[in-house]
């Protein structure tokens, strides 16, 4: 009877035939602890379809997608949302009964204008331009999601009419090879995982402006009642005041690239570091924005034990910290500061993860290409399907027994050959541009036995 074919179909295996039926055909899904049974001589092609549904075969611990869960029949996307995740100079500055922890400090970098270049003492000089990178703990960022937006912090919330010939912002990871969890390396280059993404690359204008405050900024009140050294000389109720009474945002240009933020083990505070790059030309003017440097208190000259020198400066489109950093002549570059900023992010992406499901034919399993319905995606949405094989798993339908030879995720079912448990992971990308969220609604994996 070869040619004939028996289909596992929503927990259920369905046979060409009664005497197909006869050489070994269970029911239920191998991820539910049910098999398509073995095939055996002559038992032709069967097939594993998941046709959600239901979501017996969901592997919920590694999912997030809509399994049949809105919809039946359907894995689909989560709905495309926007959030901001704010990191601000202020969440710094509570010492424990005060605001005065670290100094508030208005910088002209990465903006910076010719018309700072009148300035004694700039260096470097303002007609090289500026660049900034600075590492961003995964505590402060949230969950994955693509970042679409990019803003910074005015001071007093007032932008300076200005223009920048070019800009670049790019996005990636601190490299893991470095000390500490936040620190920087001297060079930009070695301070990343790989390398970034760039998000943006063009002109600039900004536009003279106020900006407001958003709801609930601040969420902590400033405290006064701790020392300023004698260069701290303003508000009445401190130096750091400042860093509370202005919270609002200007963003950077739109982006026309995006980078999936991935903030790795939930429990494991700083296991992924993102950092925030930006490269600009000067400017006819400059802009202040809003920073922190990490001193006992505003205009001390101690600086705030094991803070991670986290934020490295240079000249425009530069990898060397400049000025290099020389203690003995107080240049700390990377140093322990921060600069306010708000980065905007997108949830577009969702897994779907099936438990594992029984080959038909053992260790002679051979894995056909599979066909997807729908087979391509439109309107900018996106897929990715990946397999892992396994000779053995736990009960559960999800464990594997490393005892036992298995494959890592692939994208070709190929390398998933001879193993007698297979399983599949749906990456959806939907459309930030136009919120089409990425849908299947089949998957067909196909067995033969290779060795009949």
């Amino acid at each position: 009877m070869r040619g004939m074919s028996s289909v596992l179909r929503g927990g259920v295996v369905l046979l060409a035939s009664a005497a197909l039926a006869a050489c070994g055909g269970g029911s239920g899904k191998g991820g539910g602890g049910g098999t398509p049974g073995p095939g055996g001589p002559g038992a032709g092609t069967q097939f594993i379809i998941e046709d959600f549904l239901d979501a017996a075969n969901l592997d919920a611990s590694a999912s997030d997608a809509d399994w049949a869960s809105s919809e039946v029949s359907i894995l689909k996307g989560q709905p495309v949302t926007t959030r901001n995740a704010y990191v601000y100079a202020y969440e710094e500055m509570d010492s424990g009964s005060n605001s005065g922890r670290g100094q508030y400090v208005r910088i002209a970098d990465p903006l910076t204008g010719a018309d700072l270049g009148v300035l004694p003492g700039t260096l470097p000089p303002t007609n090289q331009g500026r660049r900034m990178v600075m590492s961003i703990s995964d505590t402060k960022l949230g969950e994955a999601g693509a970042i679409t937006g990019v803003s910074w912090g005015p001071h007093e919330n007032r932008t300076n009419a200005a223009t920048y010939p070019n800009l670049r912002i790019r996005a990636g990871y601190r490299n893991t090879q470095l000390s500490g969890s936040l620190g920087l390396a001297a060079t930009v280059a070695d301070s990343y995982e790989g390398q970034p993404t760039l998000l943006y690359d063009g002109a600039y204008t900004v536009p003279a402006s106020t900006v407001t405050n958003p709801v609930g900024e601040p969420t902590t009140p400033h405290v006064g009642g701790y020392p300023q050294g004698g260069g701290c000389i303003g508000p009445v109720a401190g130096w750091n005041e400042q860093a509370f009474t202005y919270t609002g945002w200007y963003p950077y240009p739109a982006l026309t690239n995006f980078f999936d933020w991935d903030p790795g083990n939930p429990a494991v505070a700083n296991d992924r570091v993102l950092l925030i790059d930006v490269s600009v030309q000067e400017g006819d003017v400059h802009q202040d924005m809003r920073s922190w440097f990490a001193v006992t208190f505003p205009c001390s000259a101690i600086l705030i034990g094991g803070y991670p020198e986290q934020t490295l400066f240079t000249t425009y489109e530069a990898s060397l910290g400049n000025p290099q950093d020389n203690f003995p002549a107080g240049i700390i570059n990377p140093g322990p500061a921060m600069v306010d900023t708000c980065i905007s992010f997108t949830r577009r992406r969702s897994v779907g993860q099936s438990k594992f499901y029984l080959g038909a034919f053992g260790d002679d399993t051979d894995y056909n290409t599979p066909a997807i319905v729908p087979a391509t995606q439109t309107n900018g949405a996106s897929i990715l399907v990946e397999y892992q094989g396994a000779d053995s798993v736990s009960g559960d339908g999800v464990t594997i027994n490393t005892a036992a030879p298995f494959t890592g995720w692939v994208t070709d079912i190929d390398q998933c050959d001879g193993m007698r448990y297979i399983r599949f992971r749906i990456t959806l990308n939907s459309d930030i541009v136009n919120l089409n969220v990425a849908r299947v609604d089949s998957i067909s994996i196909g067995m033969t036995d290779s060795n009949p």
